[in-house]
């Protein structure tokens, strides 16, 4: 595997690793962005063993580093806007299959989506008073997942009852 550090704009947090497979290109291309709720600790570092898995079994990783929350610039629409721009990057990049890239939209407005669940999910342990959650295997993954989409339909739920109501969660 090949792993670079490039740089997809002008600020600090604007680069990302470019990990290409030991064997010919081109090769389908992975975006991956670490999650973290968007804060400013987290960092492509945690992604990192997911892209070197990924390169390894073939595939090209873009593994992104994006401004943060604590961070000039960070959080919404900034953050948004750093996801767009580094996946628009990959058409300058070598080696890559682009006709297996998920557009440039459609990776923010998932990442916008995960955002949303992660947001429900964080509000409910803070509601239950639970302590953070940390994910070596793929049973605490799931888990992480399944609890997130539950805290997301509890949510959903409690706002249609209240819209029912004419009520309006704050």
């Amino acid at each position: 595997m090949t792993l670079s550090t490039l740089r997809y704009g002008p600020g600090e947090w604007h680069f990302g690793q470019l990990g290409l497979p030991d064997s010919g290109g081109p090769h389908p291309v992975v975006i991956v962005i670490h999650g973290g709720f968007w804060r400013e600790k987290f960092d492509l570092a945690r992604t990192e063993p997911i892209a070197a898995r990924l390169c390894a079994a073939g595939l090209a990783t873009w593994n992104i580093e994006y401004r943060r929350i604590g961070q000039p610039g960070g959080g919404y629409p900034g953050t948004l806007d750093d996801v767009a721009a580094a996946s628009h990057h990959l058409a300058t990049l070598p080696a890559l299959d682009l006709d297996c890239v998920v557009p440039p939209r459609e990776v923010a407005l998932k990442y916008k989506q995960l955002w949303m669940v992660e947001d429900v999910f964080r509000s409910m342990k803070s509601l239950l008073d639970t302590r953070p959650i940390f994910h070596k295997c793929d049973q605490t993954i799931r888990g992480h997942v399944f609890c997130s989409f539950l805290a997301l339909l509890l949510r959903k739920e409690l706002e249609d009852r209240l819209a029912r109501k004419e009520w309006k969660l704050e």
